[in-house]
């Protein structure tokens, strides 16, 4: 005796917008919005029972982050300590930074948890650089910063 396979479809509620439940019972397509929404699938075998089950499928909004820290940054003076703290929005904290590209001046260093610091030994002039921010669950971006370095006028 051959069985057939399992069929599958809603019973009742349907699926989030943009989704839909196939016949083998794959849930695919690409949702539209953020929601959760509870459905009932039902199956039925090759002599024709049935089974019900409620579900629930939430649907996430896509973790994204920003890195607010304006740009140019506050300028720095030759000789001077720095320190500034940079700000992420978005996903989910805590934040992870490093320099990605460009150079920044000599003396100042990057923390992972956001931290400009040190005291410039390089030339006056304006450095640009690139700063990475990460979150806890790897959603990432990358901004340009730009950092005048002045010259130290006590001296």
């Amino acid at each position: 005796m051959e069985r057939l396979p399992y069929k599958w479809d809603l019973a009742g509620t349907g699926l989030p917008a943009g989704l839909h439940l196939s016949s083998s019972g794959l849930i695919s397509g690409i949702p539209g919005t953020p929601e959760t929404t509870t459905f009932t699938a039902r199956v039925t075998d090759h002599i024709g029972a049935q089974a019900t089950v409620q579900m629930t499928i939430r649907i996430a909004s896509p973790s994204t982050i920003a890195i607010t820290t304006g740009t140019p940054l506050p300028p720095a003076v030759v000789g001077q300590p720095y320190r500034l703290r940079l700000q992420t929005l978005g996903g989910s904290p805590p934040y992870a930074y490093y320099f990605y590209l460009g150079i920044p001046p000599k003396g100042i260093t990057i923390s992972a948890s956001g931290v400009l610091a040190g005291t410039v030994s390089d030339t006056a002039k304006t450095y640009v650089f690139w700063i990475h921010s990460s979150d806890a669950k790897g959603a990432a971006t990358t901004k340009e910063f730009n950092l005048q370095v002045l010259s130290d006028l006590r001296r």
